[in-house]
């Protein structure tokens, strides 16, 4: 009851953000929530933190309905193919699994608008997911993005590299 109340709560919170100022978030994204006189904190860190915490004293089925409502919004997220909406997701889920799936088409959508470096940071992030799917996926669009670069010599590198290293997983478009 009250863990998913909580959940619940902190998720409208969640939605109700962007990364530009408004009532809920004056200063935009980064800014610091005073939590008491003593402490500040960025208010993405501490929903991090405190859905993390939720999560981990829930019940099983409080842990699935929690993981199914984190689905629904990385679905929507996506879905939107929205760069503001995938950054809020990573921002707020950064610990969970999905983050690192949303990285990767974070970055696809910043390699479509040339955005490069900030592509090319989010797949190294993602090159570490515990999931070898998404790490894989990672080091393909990696590779995608050094040949869009015109750094053939590196992009081939991560070609081979999937090929030796990855053969088994698919790591782009069911490939």
């Amino acid at each position: 009851g009250e863990r998913m109340n909580a959940f619940a709560a902190y998720l409208r919170i969640a939605s109700s953000e962007d990364d530009g100022p408004g009532p809920l978030n004056p200063a935009g994204r980064g800014a610091l929530q005073e939590i008491d006189e003593h402490l500040s904190v960025r208010r993405d860190r501490w929903m991090q933190t405190r859905l993390a915490k939720l999560m981990a004293e829930a019940t099983p089925e409080e842990r699935q309905a929690m993981a199914n409502s984190i689905q629904e919004h990385f679905d929507v997220a996506v879905g939107t193919n929205n760069d503001a909406q995938l950054r809020q997701f990573i921002s707020h889920f950064n610990g969970h699994s999905l983050a690192d799936k949303a990285r990767v088409k974070l970055a696809e959508v910043y390699m479509e608008q040339d955005r490069l470096l900030e592509a090319e940071t989010l797949l190294a992030r993602a090159q570490q997911s515990a999931d070898r799917s998404i790490a894989g996926a990672a080091l393909a669009g990696l590779a995608r993005l050094l040949t869009r670069a015109e750094h053939f010599d590196e992009s081939a590198a991560n070609y081979r590299r999937l090929a030796r290293d990855w053969s088994d997983v698919p790591c782009h478009d069911g490939l």
